[in-house]
């Protein structure tokens, strides 16, 4: 798999765009951006989405968890993270309690998603990793 870094530098050179070009058309600070490409963070799920919107690609390839993408055009996220989120519990056979301890992560804030939040694209990776599920499956971000 390639990282972060290698994929958007291969979408922004297919795109002959540099990062100025790309945080402008993209209306998204340069350093935000900067940050992402160099990973110092996974930037927010709404700037991975306009990222991943404007290149026509799947949140999975654009954060370097798959080398492979077929680009096209995606839906717009429809907040069905917490039915998917539930749905692969059942799947797999696992509690919200022992995802969270699995992952590390803290049952107080993962207790938000029961209320409408997405969790952070940081988590959203976790959980992807961990259920064998595409990022856009969990948001409901669909391939058109």
């Amino acid at each position: 798999m390639y990282s972060v870094k290698e994929n958007l530098e291969e979408l922004m050179s297919n795109h002959n765009l540099t990062l100025t070009k790309l945080s402008v058309e993209l209306g998204i600070a340069y350093k935000t951006i900067s940050n992402y490409i160099n990973g110092k963070y996974l930037s927010g799920l709404n700037t991975a989405i306009k990222i991943a919107n404007y290149f026509h690609c799947s949140i999975n390839y654009l954060v370097g968890l798959s080398d492979c993408e077929e680009y096209g055009n995606y839906t717009d996220m429809d907040n069905l993270f917490l039915s998917r989120y539930e749905e692969l519990l059942k799947i797999n056979k696992v509690t919200h309690y022992k995802v969270t301890k699995n992952l590390g992560l803290n049952i107080n804030i993962s207790r938000k998603w029961r209320a409408g939040t997405t969790p952070s694209l940081a988590v959203l990776t976790k959980l992807a990793n961990y259920f064998g599920a595409s990022i856009d499956y969990l948001i409901g971000r669909n391939k058109q």
